[in-house]
């Protein structure tokens, strides 16, 4: 029975979700097709063998009880919060690796600025004390008298300086009309040091940024 055609079908569709799962951004979605994958492994693993493969059924099996935990806290996590227009749309186009609740706790940090005219943010060779995300307008970077790089919407500013400590490398103008949300750079270390999840994938979320400036740069 172990060669039967039903056993390859569990067996691949146990894969497939399983590979289905790691490539979804939401993690509801992750650990849904992870469920899934696990209950298909843990009925092959029972079903098809000669006798059952009872180390591999419980272990599938408590990967199984992990995730509906875990969907279970999220969903409740999700319950307690609720995020304005602005917040939701960075949350889905932005932050959308982070939880609802890891990305409320990190817009509690944040305080919302508004430019009504061209205004300097930071100056080349200074201290950076902030991290700054452009959420509409945009931004000047002044390389050099000849080479001038524009930031839009979604980008981050002060990135390079939060993760490494240097001064800033140019100039920096916000233009009239530009909305920005800032994180003191100290506040933030501090909380992301204290949530490790949150930090790794904030973390991701700049390296995100860092590879389309490159592409602009």
């Amino acid at each position: 029975m172990e060669n039967s055609p039903a056993a390859y079908v569990v067996f691949f569709l146990a894969y497939g979700a399983s590979m289905l799962a790691f490539s979804f951004r939401s993690i509801y979605l992750l650990r849904i097709f992870t469920i899934i994958a696990s209950s298909l492994y843990a009925i092959y693993y029972f079903v098809f063998p000669v006798s059952p493969m009872w180390i591999d059924i419980i272990s599938e099996s408590v990967l199984v009880l992990l995730n509906v935990g875990m969907l279970l806290y999220l969903t409740y996590s999700q319950s307690q919060v609720s995020f304005t227009t602005e917040e939701k749309e960075l949350y889905d186009g932005i932050f959308y690796r982070l939880s609802p609740f890891e990305f409320f706790k990190l817009m509690k940090l944040a305080k919302w600025s508004s430019f009504n005219s061209q205004e300097k943010l930071i100056e080349k060779n200074k201290k950076v004390k902030g991290i700054y995300l452009i959420y509409s307008g945009e931004a000047h970077v002044i390389k050099t008298e000849d080479k001038t790089i524009i930031l839009k919407d979604g980008a981050f500013i002060g990135e390079l300086s939060f993760n490494s400590g240097n001064l800033a490398s140019a100039d920096i103008y916000v233009q009239p009309l530009t909305r920005l949300i800032h994180w003191d750079q100290r506040d933030l270390m501090d909380f992301l040091n204290r949530n490790p999840s949150t930090k790794e994938q904030f973390n991701a979320i700049i390296t995100d940024d860092l590879a389309k400036k490159l592409v602009i740069s």
